[in-house]
């Protein structure tokens, strides 16, 4: 899912994150993001703006906004 030396995920992981989260899907959103926590790539602004990250926020900012509204 995520390389541990460059903390990218692979496309797969990201669009299945998007997908979950585009799906209402927060029992699939949190599964995923627990794997995206220090994932470097840049989340879609569209995404950013949705979970109310500033623009350029990586796939691990989301992954943690997920996990925290989760725990709420």
């Amino acid at each position: 899912m995520i390389n541990e030396q460059t903390h990218y995920a692979t496309g797969s992981t990201r669009d299945s994150f998007i997908a979950s989260l585009d799906e209402i899907d927060p029992v699939r959103a949190i599964a995923i993001a627990r794997h995206l926590v220090n994932c470097c790539n840049p989340l879609p602004s569209v995404t950013c703006l949705a979970l109310g990250l500033p623009p350029g926020s990586s796939y691990g900012a989301g992954a943690a906004a997920v996990l925290a509204k989760a725990k709420t």
